[in-house]
């Protein structure tokens, strides 16, 4: 288990399915420190993550910046304990605010417990250019699951690399599409299917999602059956006249 959970040379799952835990959160090790990707929910994710870290020599590093995908309880309950580590929290715009805020964007209402609200450090937007440790991460704005959803890009170990979050996850063989949520407040069918039609341009090896398992090879490919699964799936039933 321990080898399989470092998906390359470089990255890292720090929680997650393969420890019997509901949501993904990911690390990039880098020469300065680690980008972590998503949170994790509560106390009992923190501890995976920071036994990971341990044993993968990782916990003397600094914690350079926190990425979260979107602003649900289960994928950013714990920005604020990296925060307090000296980590640079960022989300996208819209559900930074409802970090920050901890209010419903956050689906607290999932969890009947309030979510502890936390600064986001910096506001990102489609397009955006986020610099650490030698890497480039490039920042695509996928609305749909919720208003300010993010995916990660990134080169790592000569493979690109996406972060999904729940936009997007793999089920079955890494092979199988599952699509995000539908019960958040910010929820959109029709933002999320322009969503997964603008995906479709970007050709990662790799594609990681919030949930379930890592897709290791042709992550492209997850990208386009998500679309065609969407296409498929989400259609209004044709009534005959």
């Amino acid at each position: 288990k321990e080898e399989t959970m470092r998906l390359t040379n470089h990255v890292y799952l720090l929680s997650g399915f393969a420890y019997g835990l509901h949501p993904n959160v990911y690390g990039i090790d880098t020469p300065e420190g680690v980008v972590i990707i998503d949170t994790g929910l509560n106390q009992e994710d923190m501890q995976c993550v920071d036994k990971r870290l341990q044993q993968w020599g990782l916990a003397s590093k600094p914690i350079l910046a926190v990425l979260i995908t979107h602003a649900h309880f289960d994928h950013a309950g714990n920005a604020y304990a990296f925060r307090e580590r000296g980590a640079v929290i960022c989300a996208g715009d819209g559900d930074a605010q409802g970090i920050v805020a901890g209010d419903d964007r956050t689906i607290a209402y999932s969890y009947s417990m309030p979510f502890p609200a936390c600064p986001v450090d910096t506001i990102l937007h489609d397009g955006d250019e986020l610099r650490y440790g030698g890497l480039t991460i490039t920042c695509i704005h996928v609305p749909g699951h919720s208003q300010g959803s993010m995916a990660y890009d990134v080169q790592v170990d000569g493979q690109q690399v996406m972060f999904t979050g729940d936009f997007i996850q793999a089920k079955e063989n890494g092979q199988v599409p599952k699509l995000g949520f539908s019960g958040s407040i910010d929820y959109d069918p029709k933002a999320y299917m322009a969503s997964l039609k603008k995906i479709r341009k970007w050709v990662p090896d790799i594609v990681l999602g919030g949930h379930h398992q890592p897709c290791l090879e042709d992550g492209w490919k997850i990208l386009d059956k998500a679309f065609t699964f969407a296409l498929t799936n989400w259609r209004e039933p044709i009534i005959p006249g």
